[in-house]
């Protein structure tokens, strides 16, 4: 038997329950102290509080990021933001207020790629240019110099580079002193033996820092050539993740 489709005013409203993943989301975005313990079950206007913290935030992330593009683009995205808010200050029940953040995150994420789509006279969307959304504008990225170090110093220490360098002469080898009092132990569960790794290049990427600042004085551009020089292999794996396409 075919279910019927219930009207708005039956839909139960018991809350919305959250995640710890959802925590970790919060407490990034605006900070542990004030989003600890935001895991758990929302009432509707604990959940409206919530939904509406997270827009707000990302209209001064975008007020403070959005740069290389013209004013109406930016002013779409902090509309959207704006949009969102009222939509879900008049909510009466939980969905209404996950499908306001859905619509509107949607819109935000389109808006990033360059323009919302607008596919609605097309029957099937079976072509490259029905997914371009460069009609306005070309999104590109760029990079200092800078940010290149600062995303080469991330890189070392995650997936899949802390495992293929963990043992690397390059790490090891640049900080000796450190490095002595670790020692391999054959018994040593996968566990250890990443955290050990993960410290040597932890430090590593502590000495690396130090030495941008306090020897090549914050200068990019000649820090950047001697990292190339002094970690050229494995600069050049990860030079791969680190080009603006």
């Amino acid at each position: 038997m075919k279910k019927k489709n219930r009207p708005e005013q039956e839909f139960e409203d018991d809350g919305m329950p959250s995640t710890i993943d959802f925590e970790y989301l919060l407490t990034n975005m605006m900070g542990g102290k004030r989003c600890h313990g935001s895991a758990g079950h929302h009432d509707l206007n604990a959940w409206k509080e919530v939904v509406g913290k997270i827009f707000k935030s990302l209209k001064k992330h975008i007020s403070y990021n959005v740069e290389s593009t013209d004013n109406f683009h930016k002013k779409e995205m902090l509309q959207e933001c704006k949009r969102a808010l009222e939509n879900i200050s008049e909510a009466e029940i939980v969905h209404h207020v996950n499908e306001a953040a859905i619509i509107r995150l949607t819109y935000l994420a389109f808006l990033l790629l360059g323009q919302q789509p607008d596919n609605k006279d097309k029957n099937i969307l079976n072509r490259a240019e029905h997914y371009k959304l460069d009609k306005f504008r070309k999104i590109t990225c760029s990079q200092t110099n800078d940010q290149k170090i600062q995303l080469f110093l991330f890189l070392i220490t995650e997936k899949p580079y802390i495992n293929k360098y963990k043992e690397s002469k390059y790490f090891i080898g640049f900080n000796k002193k450190y490095c002595e009092g670790l020692c391999c132990d054959d018994n040593e569960s996968n566990f250890e033996q990443i955290s050990r790794s993960r410290n040597i290049i932890s430090n590593s990427k502590s000495e690396l820092r130090r030495r941008y600042v306090d020897i090549f004085h914050g200068d990019s551009y000649k820090f950047l050539e001697w990292l190339k020089k002094e970690f050229k292999d494995v600069y050049k794996d990860i030079a791969e993740d680190m080009v603006c396409l």
